[in-house]
């Protein structure tokens, strides 16, 4: 009996133990919001050991993420967000509030809660955004402005861009202080920072070169300008002999002066090759190139033109879909009508024949062939492809969204592709493919149309 009594009091010491160890843990270890990763990425147990990271999984403090080929976006109690992107090796601390992380390797986006602060350090620099030491902004709580930013971290060194706000960078060599919007600073490995003003690509702009802006995100975009890679973000202007770039799974919308709308989907390439505004006497013309994947088109007040490989698609104050494919091995570019007429030819100026294309009907332009006849596509197909080219436009801020709260840089997938500079991931363009069919238009990889052989 007294053996008994003493192994239930064991027992009794050793829950009560249990307890006070998994409360004093959940007390050291403070959760700091969410987690959401897409791909392979990758949670630290223990040193250098790691396990795959769940879709939704708590954000710890002290904890260490691994990007491979995938992303992770870190949602903050306080609304701040940054974004991991492939090839990013992070570790994540601090508290409520008053964020750090080590970003040893890759790139990351992150939008800050003004009233908070988030100290990110890179083997070369160490970049303080939001409140605290040496960041003072004089705004009142109603103009406070969310800080975003990039950082890229490579065997060159640290590059910072900002978008918006003021960061405070220092390194061990030499303190550099404020970096506004628009400005860039590198750091390299020898710890010599340079900073340079940006060709800006935030803000409404105002130069003759402006064409529109980007009106809705999702996923990974970039723009392509001067030779340069710079990641898309909402509200960032397109001028004149932009190319667009979207990754996989990505989506793009851009709003025109003429109140024409461009959206992208996934894996795309288009550039601006003509934006000429309009006036009382004559009619503005908009001509763009697609020299891969899918553009849905409303039309403004300028007539339009969109160039593919093999077609010309081109309307009035319509709306219609265009997409590259290949049809016997041939490229080739289908037209979908939503709205009113389109009219589609070969590029081939040599290859005679047009065809009008109406609402829900559709055509097919194959190399060195004149446009198919046009027929009617079936309603399921139809609202396939508006779901493959549909995105939210945000005029100001999205009700409940990240938005809300200053415009995020949105997206899990945002990062992938690099920044100016800096020797980020460059997005494969891959080529759109589908069936040889004269009866149904040939589909986009993962677009499966029902094929009568």
């Amino acid at each position: 009996m007294k053996i008994m009594y003493c192994v239930v009091i064991f027992l009794c010491s050793a829950v009560g133990y249990v307890g006070d160890l998994s409360t004093a843990f959940a007390q050291t270890v403070p959760v700091l919001g969410e987690i959401r990763a897409m791909g392979r990425v990758f949670i630290e147990e223990s040193r250098d050991k790691w396990r795959a990271a769940m879709p939704n999984y708590p954000l710890l403090q002290g904890t260490r993420l691994k990007t491979e080929d995938g992303t992770a976006s870190l949602f903050f109690k306080d609304g701040s967000r940054i974004d991991l992107g492939k090839g990013t090796t992070a570790l994540i601390g601090g508290s409520d509030g008053s964020y750090s992380m080590g970003l040893s390797k890759g790139l990351l986006a992150f939008n800050v809660n003004s009233l908070s602060s988030c100290t990110i350090s890179t083997p070369s620099a160490d970049i303080r955004a939001g409140r605290g030491k040496n960041v003072v902004q004089k705004v009142s709580a109603g103009e406070a402005e969310r800080m975003r930013g990039v950082i890229s971290v490579s065997e060159k060194g640290t590059e910072v861009r900002v978008i918006s706000g003021k960061l405070h960078v220092s390194t061990s060599q030499t303190e550099t202080g404020l970096v506004s919007a628009g400005e860039n600073i590198i750091i390299g490995a020898d710890r010599i920072a340079r900073m340079y003003k940006t060709q800006a690509i935030t803000g409404n702009g105002s130069g003759s070169d402006r064409a529109g802006e980007v009106s809705g995100l999702k996923g990974t975009s970039n723009f392509i300008r001067e030779e340069r890679r710079l990641l898309a973000n909402l509200h960032d202007s397109v001028l004149m002999e932009d190319t667009v770039e979207t990754a996989k799974e990505a989506r793009i919308k851009l709003a025109f002066i003429d109140d024409s709308r461009l959206t992208l989907g996934e894996k795309t390439r288009l550039s601006v090759k003509q934006y000429l505004e309009g006036n009382e006497k004559q009619r503005g013309r908009s001509v763009f190139r697609m020299t891969d994947g899918m553009v849905r088109a409303l039309v403004g007040k300028n007539s339009l033109e969109i160039h593919t490989p093999t077609a010309v698609a081109a309307a009035r104050g319509t709306e219609f879909i265009v997409y590259t494919t290949t049809i016997d091995n041939k490229p080739a570019t289908c037209v979908v009508g939503i709205e009113d007429e389109a009219e589609t030819w070969n590029i081939d100026v040599s290859i005679a024949g047009k065809q009008k294309v109406g609402k829900g009907e559709f055509t097919c332009i194959v190399y060195g062939m004149p446009p198919w006849n046009t027929a009617v596509l079936p309603g399921e197909q139809f609202v396939s492809l508006m779901q493959m080219t549909s995105i939210a436009e945000y005029a100001g801020a999205g009700a409940g969204s990240i938005l809300a709260a200053g415009g995020a840089l949105t997206a899990s997938e945002i990062i992938g592709a690099g920044i100016a500079v800096s020797t980020g991931t460059a997005i494969a363009v891959e080529s759109l493919t589908g069936f040889d069919n004269h009866h149904r238009p040939a589909s986009p990889s993962g677009f499966m149309f029902q094929v009568d052989r």
